[in-house]
């Protein structure tokens, strides 16, 4: 478990965040998309008030099943080291060919279930942290995003980061929804972010309260819910005796969600009317409520 604070800095208060998860990216498999990460990649880096947060699975190197069965072999320590290097070299190539370029816009990298573990101890999306010096989310992460303008708080938000591989997946996609939104019952945040099913959808789920101090009124706050796709073709021609192939699984949803949080302060009656008693006379301009924003999912 992982817990992370972090700040952003808008250069004001109508401007939007931009959150782009990536997850399931598969570089190793025949399956990979390499330009359409690209893509994400370079959307990261030219959009404005844009960061990242990598949801793990980089690569299909390796399951926990094949983990396992390569920390039972123990007689070849020299055999461990030339993996070691060969990983570590890996790892150095998609740093410098992606990560890199958006390593300031880069909050940090989640762990999935596919990994690789260094005889010396750690795993290569540990490496890949110590590259880009972002930090490791490791499974889950709990994030306090600190959104800040003119050094001033405009809102924190509460974001759950977890790969998602709490089950093999689902057939259908309404039991993968179900178990998104039964996953969050007992957490109280307002961004979750899952990967591994190779789905992607997002979802918003508001909840209402009232206002603790001032001015008694209804608060609604919004909650999202994020699968983030895959960069992985499910199905590839000419290439038989893959997993999906075996399985029968679904057809991946190749691709990636942004979500954009978007800031407003409408006019508020109650306060305007406060302020003309307080200054004997009409402000000479409108008066703002409290902050509000509300999230939007695009693919």
């Amino acid at each position: 478990m992982k817990l992370l604070d972090y700040t952003i800095c808008l250069p004001s208060l109508t401007t939007p965040v931009t959150i782009i998860p990536f997850g399931c990216v598969h570089g190793d498999d025949p399956g990979f998309h390499e330009g359409l990460f690209e893509q994400c990649i370079s959307e990261i880096e030219k959009t404005p008030d844009c960061y990242a947060i990598g949801l793990g699975d980089y690569w299909n190197f390796l399951r926990t099943t094949a983990r396992k069965h390569l920390k039972s072999y123990i007689g070849d320590e020299d055999s461990w080291r030339d993996m070691d290097h060969m990983v570590r070299k890996k790892a150095e190539e998609f740093y410098g060919k992606y990560l890199k370029r958006i390593r300031h816009k880069l909050i940090g990298l989640a762990e999935g279930n596919h990994f690789y573990e260094f005889s010396s101890g750690g795993t290569d999306t540990q490496y890949l942290c110590q590259l880009a010096e972002v930090p490791y989310l490791d499974k889950p992460a709990f994030i306090r995003l600190n959104v800040e303008v003119h050094k001033r708080t405009l809102k924190v938000f509460k974001i759950l980061v977890h790969h998602g591989d709490w089950s093999g997946g689902y057939t259908r996609i309404g039991g993968d929804v179900n178990s998104v939104e039964m996953k969050a019952l007992g957490f109280d945040f307002d961004i979750y972010l899952f990967s591994h099913t190779h789905r992607k959808f997002g979802l918003h789920v508001p909840s209402l309260s009232i206002s603790t101090t001032g001015e008694l009124r209804i608060i609604e706050r919004p909650r999202a819910f994020v699968r983030t796709g895959c960069f992985m073709r499910g199905y590839v021609e000419n290439c038989a005796g893959r997993y999906v192939d075996k399985k029968l699984l679904s057809p991946s949803d190749i691709g990636y969600v942004r979500l954009s949080i978007h800031f407003s302060r409408p006019y508020s009656k109650t306060r305007y009317r406060a302020q003309a008693e307080k200054l004997g006379h009409r402000p000479s301009s409108g008066v703002a409520g409290p902050m509000s924003y509300k999230f939007e999912v695009s693919f």
